[in-house]
């Protein structure tokens, strides 16, 4: 009987949350859901620049395996680096870059790139392969012909760049630069730059559709303002 009590109890909070919506003509209360690194490196950034007459916003964490499963459990928009169900509304919202960062001191800190043949020779700092970053560079370097031995794996994006830091390796991933490291554009064997495609997704029956795609188009602004294309 648990589960289902606890069904219940997130429905009529719901229907709660949606009649106090109604009545005051906007959405009052919004409830973002995102992986850690787009939380605080997109979301937060993005709502400290909301003014005082938007919806007030919670920001939770989810891994990206089942994160889309939020917005049948009381979630308003979901933000993640994969393809939502097609069940769901959505928008491409931000294109990042995948980038190599090594310490200012490193050989490469005076380049703008480094192709994946020299990353295989490289030491690496990698985040676990929970991270979608991770599991995009894996898939480029299998599609190049090139295994992926890793110096070190971290849970933590902010430590492999402390780590990166202390002149220990390249560390890959799509976080803002820490602790002064030098970015590097990651290019395929066509010379093209690994990207990661954020997506943002709602319900189509949400009582506030149309407000939860009008704050999907200003996150897509935001980031274009922030971190260009692939930035």
């Amino acid at each position: 009987m648990l589960p289902v009590a606890r069904r219940l109890l997130r429905q009529a909070e719901d229907v709660s949350t949606a009649a106090r919506g109604v009545a005051a003509g906007r959405l009052q209360h919004v409830r973002l859901v995102a992986p850690g690194t787009t939380r605080d490196d997109v979301l937060a950034p993005w709502v400290a620049t909301w003014g005082a007459d938007a919806p007030l916003p919670r920001i939770d964490e989810a891994q990206v395996d089942g994160i889309y499963q939020t917005l049948r459990r009381g979630a308003d928009l979901v933000v993640a680096p994969v393809a939502p169900p097609r069940d769901f509304a959505s928008s491409i919202v931000a294109e990042l870059g995948l980038w190599a960062y090594v310490a200012p001191t490193h050989p490469w800190a005076s380049r703008e790139g480094v192709d994946l043949t020299e990353l295989a020779e490289a030491d690496l700092l990698l985040l676990e392969r929970s991270f979608h970053a991770r599991r995009i560079f894996d898939a480029s370097m299998n599609a190049a012909g090139l295994g992926v031995e890793p110096t070190a794996q971290f849970g933590s994006p902010v430590v492999a760049q402390a780590v990166a830091a202390s002149a220990r390796g390249v560390c890959v991933l799509t976080d803002d630069p820490r602790f002064g490291l030098v970015p590097l554009a990651i290019h395929d064997d066509d010379g093209r730059a690994l990207t990661v495609r954020l997506h943002a997704a709602w319900q189509r029956g949400h009582h506030a559709a149309a407000t939860l795609e009008r704050l999907a188009g200003d996150l897509a602004s935001f980031t274009r303002e922030r971190y260009g294309r692939g930035r």
